[in-house]
């Protein structure tokens, strides 16, 4: 079952971008992405901080992410995750580019 996962981190978005950065390269992230299924990820910033919007073919695949990156994550600085929600997707389409 394919699933959205959203939270939120408080924090200077550029200064939580910048740690995220440092603490994971995006090539290093894309490639764990891909071994547990991610499909997208979006983040936005927000007034308090930055929301981000992932999209997993599975829960075990997010949960398996989660656990390879957390620590990476939490050591380089970046806030806990605030309001985080998990959803069933219903449906999902790619729009034209």
């Amino acid at each position: 079952m394919a699933i959205l996962t959203i939270f939120e981190i408080h924090g200077d978005p550029d200064q939580l971008l910048a740690q995220m950065d440092a603490a994971v390269s995006e090539e290093e992230m894309a490639a764990a992405a891909a071994r547990h299924g991610g499909i997208s990820s979006t983040m936005v910033r927000t007034e308090q901080g930055i929301m981000l919007v992932n999209h997993w073919q599975s829960e075990e695949g997010m949960e398996a992410m989660a656990v390879e990156m957390r620590s990476k994550v939490e050591a380089g600085g970046v806030g806990p995750q605030v309001d985080w929600r998990m959803y069933e997707v219903l449906r999902h389409r790619e729009l034209a580019d």
